[in-house]
């Protein structure tokens, strides 16, 4: 079945809207959650490009002092390398589901599987970003600190445990936050092409 083809005989005048089978019109509802997809993909591609341009001039916003500088361009080096890498695989997957047309059940089910794919891909992108995150919390209160001419016993020995600790949490609660924000971001269009997919089954 090609729902192409049909769509074209449609606009023709050489079928009309009885001779057009259920499993087609269910096809054709499938173009609206991929549109919306490739949509709201393309804004988050140019967000975060924006966004690592921005965190360019993160010490300068701070004022960090130079050698908390050079710490922070090492973290943003490894940054961008890993940034680099996860973009070109979302332009990829991106230009992957620009292809899809929806022809046939086969087509949604590749879909619905890349898809689940590329959100553990965004998941674990996500996850390597939450060190560099770190980093960038506790530069400006370093530099704080040095700038208030303050010991950093905020990391001697007997309060290590202690921060330890706070960071497992902290990180185990943006983990969390990060699996919901992707499941919710994309996880409703992986339940509408299953959806669709269980009724062309029917």
């Amino acid at each position: 079945m090609n729902f192409e083809k049909l769509k074209s005989e449609w606009k023709r005048g050489e079928i009309n809207d009885q001779d057009i089978p259920i499993s087609v019109k269910t096809l054709k509802k499938s173009m609206h959650p991929l549109e919306q997809l490739k949509r709201n993909m393309k804004q988050e591609f140019y967000f975060q490009i924006m966004g690592i341009i921005v965190l360019v001039f993160f010490p300068c916003i701070f004022k960090l002092h130079e050698s908390l500088q050079s710490v922070y361009f090492m973290a943003y080096s490894m940054l961008v390398v890993v940034s680099t890498y996860y973009l070109y695989s979302f332009y990829k997957f991106y230009k992957t589901v620009h292809q899809y047309e929806m022809d046939t059940k086969n087509s949604l089910m590749y879909l619905y599987y890349d898809l689940r794919l590329y959100m553990e891909k965004y998941k674990s992108f996500c996850f390597l970003m939450i060190p560099y995150g770190l980093i960038c919390l506790a530069l400006p209160v370093v530099n704080n600190h040095l700038a208030k001419g303050k010991s950093l016993d905020l990391f001697a020995n007997e309060k290590i445990l202690g921060l330890s600790v706070c960071l497992m949490i902290f990180t185990g609660i943006v983990m969390l936050l990060i699996t919901t924000w992707v499941n919710f971001f994309y996880g409703k269009y992986i339940k509408q092409i299953k959806i669709i997919s269980d009724e062309l089954s029917e």
